[in-house]
């Protein structure tokens, strides 16, 4: 994902849990990616912003059509964090 291509799009992190011999996923925060040429933010629902590090963006993924986690819908990318 290069910066420019997420600028004005929806992304959502989301934790990997386990529940019983199932993975779901909890919400851990979501917003619109913004680029302003230099850095990469996250502004969240209330107004506040924080940096998508250079560390995090090998992470982000496009939400695909054939996505069947539900808390990705709506969004344009997501990132799974796992537990540990």
């Amino acid at each position: 994902m290069h910066p420019v291509e997420a600028d004005g799009c929806g992304l959502v992190i989301i934790q990997e849990r386990s529940h019983g011999l199932r993975v779901v996923y909890d919400v851990v925060e979501s917003g619109v990616l913004i680029y302003d040429g230099e850095t990469l933010s996250l502004e969240h629902q209330d107004g506040s912003q924080r940096e998508v590090p250079e560390r995090e963006w090998p992470d982000v993924l496009n939400v695909a059509a054939s996505n069947r986690i539900p808390q990705c819908a709506g969004f344009d990318f997501f990132i799974v964090r796992r537990p540990g």
